[in-house]
């Protein structure tokens, strides 16, 4: 069911604390279709072992590879009707984020949570149809042959209606380093860690599972890889990248990267380099599209709005999320507002329809009342889960 209400006035009286559940008259109508077990997101042939080809990137660093299996609802397993394999994870917003690398013509898309292990000979398994969801991808960028930028930002929903975010309640907040320094990044003293989760090949050294190599129960299963972030100052004016020493193999391209354990994501696993690099200081590393990237930052601004007819422009969409490291706030996507008051502010000020995107959490604001004048629509999502508000005095 798609969580979002449309109101011409609206009263917000909260307390001491109340869930935003709407009526059943105020949201979308629910889809009637009804998901059975033998039904699929897509056509999803079995036997992959993820069919990447030549050049396909990723690196482990200095001979050891030092992923360990996780679990991370936020990031899932995209998989193609080629059999190649990808990662992406559920924004604040909703939105799903990979590499653009990944974007490949006829191709169909699905993107799955919940993965299990693979079999012994690193042939995947794929998830429970409940667990899978169709991918449409909404815009990307990359261009072969170099580094950056390389980045995707999709759609994604079950059959029955449902996205990710409403049915996990989970996401990652977006840490641009643009506008967020180390510190606060860091809950630990340096070195800085960064840490990447996806869907990489794996299998035993020298090739962990790449190519024709052995291969494992953990190829193309969710683990996650830490290392020393690379002071890489001199790439990130250039084309909005940063290095990084965490572990990747094929497959975790489009995983979230994010810093020391913070549910924040700075950029999305892209690229390697075996040291050709000046600007990742001539070592081995693997490279990130930095969140900021000024292409993607427009995508992510326009995207929750496309989702209605007619669609919303981008310059009325309005971003809350409690969750962000972001001091400065101004309601855009890289810059959400932490208070829906301070949205519900903004909103007045902008003609015609407004959006205001809320991501799950508890917000403390005071009562207020917003009425709109005739002609003008207030529409709040809920994309990635439940809103509670808490009225203080």
């Amino acid at each position: 069911m798609s969580r979002w209400l449309r109101a011409v006035a609206l009263t917000v009286l909260f307390g001491p604390a109340m869930t935003l559940a709407l009526s059943e008259s105020a949201l979308a109508a629910p889809s009637t279709k009804k998901t059975t077990k033998s039904e699929k997101a897509i056509d999803r042939p079995s036997g992959s072992k993820g069919n990447f080809g030549p050049g396909a990137p990723g690196r482990v660093i200095n001979s050891t590879d030092r992923r360990v299996p996780s679990n991370d609802p936020a990031v899932g397993r995209i998989y193609m009707s080629n059999g190649e394999v990808a990662t992406g994870w559920i924004t604040y917003f909703g939105a799903i984020l990979t590499v653009g690398h990944a974007v490949k013509t006829n191709v169909t898309y699905s993107i799955e949570f919940n993965v299990p292990l693979s079999e012994a000979d690193g042939t995947l398994n794929h998830a429970h149809y409940r667990d899978t969801f169709d991918l449409q991808i909404i815009d990307h960028r990359y261009q072969p042959f170099t580094t950056l930028p390389d980045w995707a930002i999709a759609r994604a929903v079950r059959p029955d209606g449902e996205s990710p975010g409403q049915v996990y309640r989970k996401f990652l907040n977006l840490a641009p380093l643009s506008l967020v320094t180390l510190s606060p990044l860091t809950a630990k003293a340096p070195p800085v860690e960064v840490a990447v989760t996806g869907y990489g090949l794996d299998g035993p050294s020298p090739e962990w599972g790449r190519g024709n190599a052995t291969k494992s129960e953990y190829s193309l299963t969710q683990q996650t890889g830490s290392g020393a972030y690379v002071d890489t100052s001199s790439l990130y004016p250039i084309s909005n990248g940063f290095c990084y020493l965490a572990d990747t193999m094929p497959g975790v391209s489009g995983g979230p990267v994010v810093f020391n354990g913070t549910p924040s994501a700075a950029g999305i696993n892209a690229a390697e380099s075996n040291g050709n690099y000046t600007y990742c200081n001539s070592i081995p590393v693997n490279i990130a599209q930095a969140i900021d990237e000024p292409q993607l930052v427009a995508a992510m601004q326009a995207f929750p709005g496309k989702a209605f007819n007619p669609v919303i422009p981008p310059q009325n969409t309005i971003f809350v999320t409690t969750g962000s490291l972001v001091i400065a706030e101004d309601g855009t996507v890289l810059k959400p507002f932490h208070f829906l008051e301070k949205a519900l502010d903004a909103s007045q000020s902008l003609s015609g329809t407004t959006l205001v995107t809320v991501a799950a959490g508890s917000y403390s604001d005071k009562a207020y009342t917003l009425n709109l004048p005739r002609g003008k629509n207030l529409i709040l999502a809920m994309p990635v889960g439940d809103v509670t508000v808490y009225q203080v005095e």
